[in-house]
């Protein structure tokens, strides 16, 4: 990639980025001023609408991704599974890193730079991870927790065709995420295919490794939506709030 693709590449990546930014702190703060009594600012207005993308991604999970991440995990060797599972979040840690700095938290930010590079020089791109045995362990984020940083409220509750449940503020932080990313800007677009297929394939086994608490919450449950919604806000609750204890952990939609 020559200096002026480069240049154009960052160019277009910076006007996507306020594009992105201005629509999706849109959605965030229109539904946060509409927000009812809730914890934390939860709230579910598009529940109907919700319960029926809910319905899609239930059936598509049974018809074709569920046995689709069996059929990987049963005939994929473990290894192969780890290598590319190691090979995305590799990928993945340029853009935590930016979002790091974006939350001003500059020592996670080199940390997880100096993740990516250790991983890719000493662990061969990434395939395996000596930077955890060097004690630079994992530490994920997102534009949405950058977000939270910046004490946007999560605004209105949603759930995404082929996505799952996201707050407004995640969702959008999953455009940011995608724009602010080097690797998008930098690996040559021959590339764009193997990155998909790798990003499919991991998706496909971190499915079939959390297929008992999956299929629990899914299929096990009187009303799956529910559940569902009330695991994710939970989880959210504890990748944003460190130090939050498990009695905190209430549910917003309770009745």
């Amino acid at each position: 990639m020559g200096p002026m693709t480069l240049r154009r590449s960052v160019q277009s990546a910076a006007r996507r980025l306020l594009f992105a930014a201005t629509i999706g702190l849109g959605a965030v703060t229109s539904g946060a001023s509409a927000q009812v009594a809730g914890i934390h600012g939860w709230h579910d207005p598009y529940e109907n609408f919700n319960r029926g993308v809910h319905r899609f991604n239930k059936g598509f999970d049974r018809a074709f991704f569920r046995p689709a991440a069996i059929g990987y995990g049963t005939v994929m060797p473990d290894v192969v599974e780890t290598v590319v599972q190691n090979v995305v979040n590799n990928l993945r840690h340029p853009a935590r890193a930016v979002n790091y700095l974006l939350q001003a938290d500059l020592e996670s930010s080199a940390r997880t730079f100096g993740r990516f590079g250790i991983n890719s020089v000493f662990g061969l791109g990434g395939i395996a991870d000596p930077a955890t045995d060097f004690g630079l362990s994992d530490r994920p984020t997102d534009f949405g927790a950058t977000l939270h940083a910046w004490n946007v409220a999560p605004g209105v509750y949603l759930e995404l065709p082929f996505v799952g449940p996201r707050s407004a503020r995640a969702a959008a932080g999953l455009i940011v995420d995608a724009v602010i990313d080097p690797v998008t800007w930098l690996l040559p677009s021959r590339h764009d295919a193997a990155l998909w297929s790798a990003s499919i394939l991991d998706r496909l086994s971190a499915r079939n490794q959390s297929r008992d608490m999956i299929d629990a919450l899914l299929y096990e449950s009187p009303d799956s939506y529910r559940t569902l919604r009330t695991s994710y806000v939970q989880n959210r609750q504890r990748q944003l709030d460190k130090d939050i204890l498990e009695e905190n952990l209430e549910d917003p939609y309770a009745e």
